[in-house]
């Protein structure tokens, strides 16, 4: 059960990167009640379910989904899938316009964060967006050039960066500074350009694997119906030799 759990898991974060939220929903939900006493994977299918419902709008049922990840991750203290649960609450707090609420949850991952840049970067992300919608500049200015600093780690991932680049270019743009806001506007369009060219070629590897496999199975099935077809012929050889000897045999016994 803990095996079909993991790949349903998989098969629902896939179509989750896929836009199919729903279909993702789904199979999350399945994997969720196999996991079991496997609560730290428990508590990653339920944020993940809560990410599909921020997405679909629906954030009853994600702050839900966020308590029980939230409560599988300490009960376990696991600090992996408490950082992504708070991280997904400030979002949650933040859409619904709980500043407040949402800065309490990113403050209260600083413990859980690793010293490297890349899983920083969404912090200071989070925290400079948060700053902007409560029109504190000043804190905003702060974190996003903690953010600036932090997109050069190579590990960050390019979806993110696409993000940063966008948030930063905004904010500068709120300032007043078109010039520099423009330069991050073309960092954000090269990376979100580089996004879409990499979904696309995974759209085309995806149908050419189809296509091989329909030619292959077409192959496969020429072969199959060559093969029957040597075999009614043999067959037929078999059974004219058979009525000759038998007709040969009973022409002896007249003899």
């Amino acid at each position: 059960s803990l095996t079909v759990a993991r790949a349903e898991y998989k098969m629902g974060k896939m179509l989750y990167d896929e836009y199919m939220k729903q279909d993702a929903l789904d199979l999350l939900n399945n994997s969720e009640q196999f996991f079991g006493n496997a609560f730290a994977e428990r508590s990653l299918a339920e944020n993940l379910m809560a990410a599909c419902h921020l997405v679909l709008g629906d954030y009853e049922n994600a702050e839900i989904c966020l308590q029980n990840s939230l409560s599988f991750a300490e009960n376990g203290h696991y600090s992996k899938p408490r950082l992504k649960a708070l991280n997904n609450y400030a979002v949650l707090y933040q859409l619904k316009g709980e500043y407040s609420k949402a800065l309490d949850c990113l403050k209260s991952t600083v413990d859980d964060l690793e010293i490297s840049d890349a899983k920083r970067v969404l912090f200071y992300l989070n925290l400079g967006d948060l700053y902007v919608d409560k029109n504190e500049m000043d804190s905003a200015a702060f974190y996003y050039h903690l953010l600036e600093s932090s997109l050069t780690d190579p590990n960050v991932k390019i979806e993110t960066k696409a993000s940063a680049y966008g948030a930063l270019s905004h904010f500068t743009e709120l300032q007043g500074d078109n010039a520099t806001a423009l330069q991050y506007l073309k960092e954000y369009e090269k990376n979100a350009s580089a996004i879409l060219a990499s979904r696309e070629q995974k759209s085309i590897y995806r149908i050419q694997k189809q296509f091989d496999y329909e030619s292959l199975q077409n192959a496969m099935n020429e072969k199959i119906i060559s093969r029957h077809r040597i075999i009614i012929i043999i067959s037929a050889l078999l059974l004219v030799a058979a009525i000759v000897i038998m007709a040969l045999q009973h022409k002896q016994k007249r003899l």
